[in-house]
């Protein structure tokens, strides 16, 4: 065997071990594998939000809503808790659940701190811009306070905030509607002026979407002591 031959055995060989080590060093260095963990995605995702947002034990079911309705509502949800994180004590359960009447948007229950809306209307095949254009025209008529794709959100979440209230400022709102019903209709909304609770959560969704007027204003600063 030549000197040349024995001097590229020995560099075939020396390049073999250099492998072998670095397997060995990549092995030992690599971290150990772990199932790919991601974040659900969808109305899925959307639920675990609202569920993070309402708090421990929270129950959320947004059903056959369509994605972009969803969207719209779970974010509004999060805004709202953001700067009322109290009414987490009354608000525990957000469902779209079908009803026999079928003329409300959503409904909520102190009794069960819940927001129901309506599958009616929340379906998946749901017309989003013709859901549009009639709540700007219920908006127009002064029927109703909101001609958002979340204004049921915002309203069904003022009930919640309603339940927060002190005494004293229960007391206010309902002295207040009982003096002021006619104004309340023509000034909130005609839904507003049908009981204390309604008008709370009409004048709520007034103030939360910038359109609530001077008088509405200084009743929600001065008279309950709430800020804007």
């Amino acid at each position: 065997m030549t000197q040349a031959t024995q001097t590229i055995q020995k560099q075939i060989a020396d390049l073999f071990e250099q492998a072998r080590v670095g397997v060995r060093l990549k092995k030992a260095g690599s971290p150990p594998q772990c199932a790919v963990q991601t974040k659900p995605i969808g109305i899925k995702g959307l639920e675990a939000r609202a569920r993070i947002a309402l708090g421990e034990n929270a129950v959320v079911n947004l059903g056959g809503m369509p994605l972009k309705v969803a969207e719209q509502m779970i974010g509004e949800l999060e805004r709202l808790i953001k700067k009322y994180p109290e009414a987490r004590r009354w608000f525990k359960n957000l469902s779209v659940e079908k009803r026999k009447v079928i003329n409300l948007l959503g409904e909520y229950s102190a009794k069960n701190k819940k927001v129901l809306l309506n599958a009616y209307y929340y379906k998946p095949d749901m017309n989003v811009a013709k859901f549009l254009k009639e709540a700007a025209e219920q908006t127009a008529s002064g029927f109703t306070a909101s001609p958002k794709l979340a204004g049921t959100m915002t309203h069904e979440f003022g009930h919640s905030v309603f339940w927060n209230l002190n005494n004293a400022q229960m007391t206010a709102i309902e002295k207040r509607f009982v003096v002021a019903k006619s104004r309340i209709a023509k000034e909130v909304s005609r839904y507003g002026a049908r009981d204390h609770h309604e008008f709370f959560a009409e004048m709520f969704t007034k103030i939360e979407e910038g359109t609530a007027n001077q008088w509405l204003r200084d009743f929600w600063i001065k008279d309950l002591g709430l800020k804007i």
